[in-house]
């Protein structure tokens, strides 16, 4: 709705006016609506802000929406807050050996919500996502992640919801190896980064594994609304639209090779005119390091940027020419 946005840029007049002089701040939506809240409320935050600051109706995975952003070789950051959780991705099924693409039918009278239909892996979008990485290769570390909680508020949260502080029971592993949700639209997004923003800084803070996930697959998101104070959570994606919350999460180690590999492919090229460098960290390491714990912890030590919401990571990623 524009806070972060109005933080950063109160953020850049405080501390460096100088930069601020020069800085523009631009959003990047599909939704008419968010970006005119974004623009009032930037506005009324603070009037300087209103020369730094535009709100732009686009698809991120569009490459014709970042045009004209850049007027000349500027470096460019990009943040993504939460925003990897909401992007749509591909799901592809593993069948007599060969992975097949899902498609959604609407036609059937019997179920309006849709029914899948698995076709031939063609897509160039998926099976560039798909050989980025290897998306079924059983990772022990990974494995234990996706069990950790997500902290004190999320358990007081799961407990506010369904009246119990115990999670309730995923798919099994096994049954969910053959299934892989693709991030086609974060890797889409890194493509149109790399292209528009050659010189650029880029920071991604979300969730990698979320509790309580009904649907089998790798990267399954979890589906869920709340009734009457409680938690709803769905076997399937397959819900009428705008009746549930769609969250996915999101594997930082696929993220980072497809950063690296897939979009610069400079970790296999001695001669790669580009200098790139990806971390992954934990966001309690990240904000001990870039954070003012001391206006964040409370009387009795704790300090939720740090103790809570363990099962969120941090991705920076920049490119430049090599010198």
């Amino acid at each position: 709705n524009g806070t972060l946005a109005a933080n950063v840029l109160d953020f850049m007049l405080e501390r460096h006016p100088d930069i601020y002089s020069e800085l523009r701040y631009t959003v990047l939506d599909v939704s008419k609506g968010l970006c005119e809240r974004q623009e009032s409320l930037v506005g009324l935050h603070n009037r300087n802000h209103e020369s730094h600051f535009q709100s732009l109706v686009g698809n991120a995975c569009d490459g014709k929406s970042w045009e004209g952003l850049l007027e000349g070789g500027e470096r460019v950051y990009v943040l993504g807050l939460e925003v990897l959780d909401n992007l749509p991705h591909d799901r592809i099924e593993k069948v007599d050996g060969k992975w097949m693409e899902t498609w959604v039918s609407y036609e059937s009278e019997s179920h309006p919500n849709g029914v899948e239909e698995l076709r031939e892996m063609r897509d160039d979008v998926i099976l560039s996502c798909f050989d980025a990485y290897d998306w079924t290769a059983i990772n022990s570390e990974k494995d234990e992640e996706q069990k950790k909680d997500g902290g004190f508020l999320a358990t007081l949260e799961t407990f506010i919801t369904t009246g119990s502080t115990k999670r309730t029971a995923a798919v099994e592993e096994g049954d969910s190896s053959r299934v892989v949700f693709l991030p086609t639209t974060a890797f889409s997004i890194l493509r149109n980064i790399r292209e528009s923003f050659p010189e650029h800084t880029l920071l991604l803070i979300d969730f990698d594994a979320l509790p309580d996930v009904q649907i089998r697959g790798r990267n399954a998101p979890l589906v869920s609304d709340t009734v009457n104070a409680l938690a709803n959570d769905f076997t399937s994606y397959l819900v009428p639209v705008g009746s549930a919350d769609i969250f996915f999460p999101t594997n930082f180690g696929a993220l980072k090779a497809m950063y690296e590999t897939e979009i610069f492919g400079c970790d296999q090229d001695p001669q790669c005119a580009r200098q790139v460098d990806v971390s992954v960290r934990s966001s309690a390491d990240f904000f001990k390091d870039y954070a003012d714990l001391d206006i964040t912890t409370t009387l009795s030590g704790y300090n939720p940027l740090i103790d809570d919401f363990t099962n969120t990571r941090v991705f920076v990623a920049s490119s430049s020419h090599k010198k």
